[in-house]
């Protein structure tokens, strides 16, 4: 049995895994640079700060203690 994609197909998921590939090894390098705190660290602000913009780009509100906690967080 054989199977055939089309060729925009096949260059899409090569460029997909290659940028799989670049995003691995540059994880790998930063983890080597800054240690295991520093990537958790950088991690959990990344969280936050991607929910604070999923709520204003979205239009949602955020509860007030949802609010208080990301700026603790942020400022702490």
């Amino acid at each position: 049995m054989t199977f055939s994609a089309p060729v925009s197909l096949n260059l899409l998921l090569l460029v997909h895994g290659m940028l799989g590939f670049a995003l691995n090894v540059a994880n790998f390098s930063a983890l080597k640079e800054g240690g295991p705190l520093r990537m958790h660290v950088v991690g959990s602000v990344k969280q936050v700060v991607m929910i604070i913009v999923s709520v204003f780009m979205s239009g949602n509100t955020m509860p007030f203690m949802g609010f208080l906690g990301s700026v603790i967080f942020i400022l702490g």
